[in-house]
């Protein structure tokens, strides 16, 4: 079964917000990104959903849903119990891509039962679980099977198979081996094949066993693999790309550097071997949505680097890295079972558009992922021109810096906390502090795109950005502040929305000047100074839409705080 044509999502349970799903299924939505998932299902089948989602009990259903063009498509669906308690998995398939896939199926069939009738080869799979060993050989009806142990291996392999048996239990990455019969010295039999794994668990082992009087031509040199992950090696990926750049010259290649956000955290708070399980889900994730579109490999330690062999198709390789970041996000989201909180940056560019060699690419995606740290993480940030430094800019930045020449407001990774603390440290003993250089501090330095500071009567006081914004449009539109369903949706004094679309479902009459204010995101943190007045710290995404952070929730709570001491000691 093709795997782009199944769908993988995690729903939220209590507002059936769809928190990740594969890039096909993103492609199905189409313009529908914000709609809750039960807006997708017929109306007469709801009551199927619903009670399906009641059970839970794992088991498929056939259930209408709606296309983009609004036509009514079959799809059989099962619901299980998501990665948190209070969120559900979603898996589906249309029927109609089921039946023609199978129909496919059988064609391939028939063309392996005429290679195994050519060759007159078997083909052989290993199952860890059960320890079986089964033989599929050509037959004049099409192919026969046969169920054997490890130990019953020499009835078709000749000699010791004793290695083989081994490397088959380990679940070896590949395997080759050659038997020679004694009693017939010309013959030889030739075993090759590789393990599979998903998730990180040893599915099964599959090769084919081929007796002929001469050996098979061996492949000159077997891929090195990431023991780990099961992923490319460092120097395989790199040679790959390289090959393919500066060698091949294949217009349209793209690079993407994945880095792990604070894996080194994890590793320290919950020990290496939960950080080596994340480390393997994380690749299975990469390589399931990576699919046929490139090759994965691992650079070491958290980072991942990833070829994609059409990089022109942008949107393409756009859904692809949305949904690694969001179904590692839905996967290792904000929980209460002490699981840690996973997410991921990436950067990528493309060839020759961005860069005409590796290196320079390199240093490019490279930009690219820092630009997504300092964003707050948790982000994809694909080149583009128009929105980010100039290529030469980049690459004489990268050929002139030097590991002591980074300062608060270069592109050095600088968390936010850190920059609060160097706030603190900056200004608490200046006299002349006022709250609006706070505000252009946080602004600058963090990269946030516009922060608005509202008063009780959501008036915009003070407004901090390095973008052009209509102030008029802002303060026409700032009662949104005080409307009683966004009140409802603060969480301990904040709010963090990533597209203001979700507020459709949730504070309707939010959405439209929020719209004309040219906000995309935002993270409201409510606030007192010491004479009981109520102030709204809005920190906006408006150029670039953005994913915040959500491990930064703490630190945006202490930004309002901030604001807070200063208005007390120097007023407004």
């Amino acid at each position: 079964m093709n795997e782009s044509y199944i769908h993988n999502l995690i729903v939220q349970l209590n507002t059936m917000d769809i928190l990740s799903a594969d890039s096909e299924f993103y492609n199905f939505m189409g313009e529908r990104l914000y709609f809750t998932f039960e807006k997708f299902i017929y109306k007469n089948d709801l009551p199927l959903f619903q009670y399906k989602l009641e059970h839970m009990d794992s088991s498929y259903f056939i259930i209408k849903m709606y296309s983009q063009s609004g036509n009514l498509l079959d799809f059989i669906m099962r619901i299980s119990p998501g990665p948190n308690q209070n969120q559900f998995a979603v898996r589906c398939v249309e029927l109609h891509k089921l039946i023609d896939e199978h129909l496919q199926l059988i064609k391939h069939q028939s063309v392996d039962y005429n290679v195994l009738n050519l060759y007159n080869d078997k083909i052989l799979v290993y199952y860890p679980d059960k320890m079986d060993v089964v033989i599929y050989e050509p037959s004049f009806e099409g192919r026969e099977f046969k169920v054997i142990s490890l130990n019953e291996l020499n009835m078709y392999i000749p000699g010791d198979t004793s290695a083989l048996q081994s490397s088959l239990k380990n679940g070896d990455s590949t395997f080759e081996f050659v038997f020679r019969d004694k009693n017939n010295n010309a013959e030889i039999t030739q075993v090759r094949g590789m393990s599979i794994y998903n998730n990180g668990e040893f599915l099964k082992a599959t090769g084919f066993i081929h007796k002929d009087s001469k050996e098979l031509s061996t492949v000159t040199k077997q891929p090195q693999i990431d023991s780990l992950t099961g992923t490319l090696t460092k120097n395989e990926i790199t040679n790959f790309a390289v090959k393919k750049i500066d060698v091949d010259k294949c217009e349209g290649t793209a690079i993407a550097i994945i880095d792990i956000d604070y894996f080194k955290n994890i590793n320290d708070i919950h020990g290496h071997l939960k950080g080596d399980e994340i480390l393997r889900s994380i690749s299975d994730i990469i390589k399931q949505q990576v699919g046929n579109a490139g090759l994965v490999g691992r650079f070491g330690g958290d980072e991942f680097f990833v070829v994609f062999y059409n990089g022109y198709n942008q949107e393409k390789t756009r859904e692809i890295l949305r949904s690694l970041k969001n179904i590692v996000n839905a996967t290792y989201s904000p929980n209460d079972d002490g699981k840690p909180v996973v997410s991921l940056s990436i950067g990528c560019a493309c060839y020759p558009k961005d860069a005409n060699n590796y290196k320079d690419l390199f240093t490019v995606a490279d930009y690219c992922l820092y630009v997504a740290k300092d964003l707050g993480r948790n982000r994809y940030i694909i080149y583009t021109p128009e929105r980010l430094k100039s290529v030469d800019e980049i690459l004489y930045e990268s050929n002139n810096s030097t590991d002591n020449a980074a300062s608060i407001d270069g592109r050095n990774n600088l968390v936010l906390s850190e920059v609060i603390c160097k706030i603190i440290s900056e200004y608490c003993d200046e006299e002349n502090l006022s709250i609006q250089k706070v505000l252009d501090y946080f602004s600058y330095v963090q990269n946030f795109q516009r922060i608005v500071l509202y008063d009780e009567n959501a008036i915009p006081i003070k407004i901090s950005s390095c973008y052009n914004y209509d102030y008029k449009a802002i303060r026409e539109n700032a009662y949104y502040v005080n409307d009683s369903q966004l009140k409802e949706m603060y969480q301990n004094d904040v709010i963090l929305v990533n597209n203001i679309s979700i507020l459709n479902n949730h504070a309707p009459l939010c959405y439209e000047p929020l719209k004309k204010q040219g906000v995309q995101a935002f993270i409201h943190t409510r606030f007192k100074d010491k004479y009981n007045h109520r102030y709204v710290l809005s920190i906006e995404a408006t150029n670039i839409r953005i994913t915040w952070d959500t491990n930064n929730i703490h630190n945006y709570r202490l930004m309002a705080k901030i604001c807070a001491r200063v208005i007390d000691k120097y007023g407004l």
